[in-house]
């Protein structure tokens, strides 16, 4: 039974190893729509919020620093996914994401 345990702990890391190196693979192929795994996990995080997030609400969410998430942002947002809200009470504050493939 302790055997089968392992081996599952294996596979798991396996199969999440392939994983990382299949997306990766994907985002340098994908052309000038490409996205970094960390501006699709901001995007995920938006799209399944109803309302929207400041930087630092969305990086304790996925687990990353702030100014990752900063970075992310700029990039998402350059790229017209994102637009800031125009919320007079936070300017930080971000709308929900364009999605316009």
């Amino acid at each position: 039974m302790e055997n089968t345990l392992f081996q599952r702990i294996q596979l798991a890391i396996g199969l999440e190893r392939l994983t990382d190196l299949l997306r990766n693979q994907a985002w340098r192929e994908g052309g000038d729509i490409s996205l970094h795994p960390s501006q699709r996990a901001l995007l995920a995080v938006l799209a399944s919020e109803g309302e929207s997030l400041r930087p630092s609400e969305i990086a304790a969410r996925l687990g990353v620093s702030a100014p990752s998430v900063s970075d992310s942002i700029r990039a998402v947002e350059a790229k017209g996914w994102v637009e800031r809200a125009h919320d007079p009470d936070d300017l930080h504050r971000l709308g929900h994401p364009v999605f316009e493939l």
